[in-house]
């Protein structure tokens, strides 16, 4: 299950835990409760300035790239999710997984384009 802040508060508190507040351990422990209460094996919290994972193994956050006045911010979620998709499908640790969604999300933001894979390893080596 991959869903942004927002989402995942309406999510916890229909089930009665606790709203997420917008850092890293608020974040992990959201997707744990939300793990554990949907008995999943991986949910994914992203926000602006970060996202967390929990899986059946644990709890990740990544810190994303910020940006106080973005080019473009209407699909920046779908370009999040394609990045942890293709950490995914590349069988990366949900620290990768999440790291390479934040990556793709980030470029959007700055750019308002697509991220290319080229663009994707640059910031890898910055």
């Amino acid at each position: 299950l991959g869903v942004n802040l927002n989402e995942s508060s309406v999510l916890l508190k229909s089930l009665g835990h606790a709203v997420p507040a917008n850092e890293p351990e608020s974040m992990k422990s959201a997707a744990a409760a939300l793990r554990s209460a949907l008995n999943i094996e991986l949910v994914v919290i992203h926000s602006q300035r970060r996202a967390a994972a929990s899986t059946t193994t644990g709890a990740e956050c990544v810190e994303g790239a910020y940006n106080a006045a973005p080019v473009r911010t209407t699909g920046v979620g779908d370009r999040f999710n394609a990045g942890l998709a293709l950490g995914l499908l590349a069988d990366l640790p949900a620290r990768g997984a999440l790291a390479l969604g934040c990556l793709a999300a980030s470029i959007f933001v700055t750019t308002g384009k697509v991220a290319t894979a080229q663009q994707i390893i640059d910031l890898c080596r910055a």
